[in-house]
């Protein structure tokens, strides 16, 4: 009986690990709903409702995320426009990297028409159809930004060249 309490102790412990190795990267297939991210100066945010989760696909070290919204009937609604990753190791961390064209296209209109000053306080932008979403660590100017919402969307779009921005969702 001695032996099984060790046993079970040892299992425990090896099953309990937190660290990720290459081996659990395929667990990332799948849907997945955001419920709480953590910023690199160190704050947060909960999401507490979410209308559309990831759809993630990983082969070797790369893959791509795709934004779907659920229905009531159990299937999913996606714009088929889907962000590549790659996956890379550093010191023992496992790190998605995404990079597309217009994620970077958008990211330096906005850094372009509004100044360091703005993008300084910027955490993350993401264009989803035609609205743009873009995270501020700051409520001020969060509030600031709310009232020339549809000037921003003018210069952005004159920035890009095309009217691509119909809506912006400062957050």
């Amino acid at each position: 009986m001695r032996y099984v309490y060790i046993i079970v102790i040892l299992i425990s412990l090896v099953g309990c690990r937190n660290k990720v190795n290459k081996l659990d990267l395929p667990h990332l297939n799948g849907y997945w709903e955001i419920e709480k991210v953590t910023f690199p100066d160190g704050s947060k945010k909960e999401y507490t409702v979410n209308t559309s989760i990831d759809y993630i696909q990983v082969k070797e070290h790369e893959g791509f995320r795709k934004k779907v919204q659920p229905n009531f009937n159990g299937t999913y609604v996606t714009s088929n426009d889907a962000e590549l990753f790659t996956i890379y190791e550093n010191e023992g961390v496992f790190n998605l990297n995404y990079k597309t064209d217009l994620s970077e296209w958008h990211r330096e209109a906005w850094k372009n028409l509004m100044g360091n000053g703005v993008n300084n306080y910027t955490t993350a932008i993401e264009l989803r159809n035609d609205t743009l979403f873009v995270s501020l660590s700051s409520s001020v100017l969060r509030e600031e930004l709310s009232l020339g919402k549809s000037k921003i969307i003018k210069l952005l779009n004159e920035e890009l060249g095309k009217d691509l921005i119909t809506k912006i969702v400062l957050r």
